[in-house]
């Protein structure tokens, strides 16, 4: 049987995903920074609010193993997107009511340990199959 010499990393995603203000970031920040100290093994996406991210920008030098994403979703709309929300949405016509929950759930797939929430009790649960914390 042939030996595999790649090291078996473990995935994990950080979800910083609603603008609370600093408090969970920072907690999120430090938990991030332990675990990674802790485990050599141990790969983080880190998928960020836009404004979170103004709060946390030492976010991005924890480590080369602790991958940040802006989530896509959060990133303040241009007037011209705006005005096409408005409008579409006197016409009934706004096929993706949840933008963030469905570009999270398009993200994070099975290749994921797990997907860690740090404001899980103030959103709509995420359908994704990785256990989330």
């Amino acid at each position: 049987m042939p030996e595999d010499n790649q090291e078996k990393y473990l995935k994990i995603a950080f979800v910083d995903n609603l603008p609370v203000g600093g408090g969970l970031s920072r907690f999120s920040l430090l938990l991030c920074k332990n675990l990674i100290v802790n485990n050599p093994k141990l790969n983080i996406d880190y998928f960020i609010h836009y404004d979170n991210l103004k709060q946390i920008p030492e976010i991005n030098q924890i480590d080369n193993r602790v991958n940040v994403r802006l989530l896509k979703s959060t990133v303040p709309p241009t007037f011209s997107i705006k005005l096409i929300r408005k409008l579409l949405s006197k016409f009934g016509r706004n096929s993706n009511p949840d933008p963030l929950n469905s570009e999270i759930e398009q993200t994070i797939g099975a290749d994921y340990a797990m997907a860690y929430f740090p404001s899980a009790h103030m959103m709509k649960r995420p359908n994704l199959n990785v256990p989330v914390v």
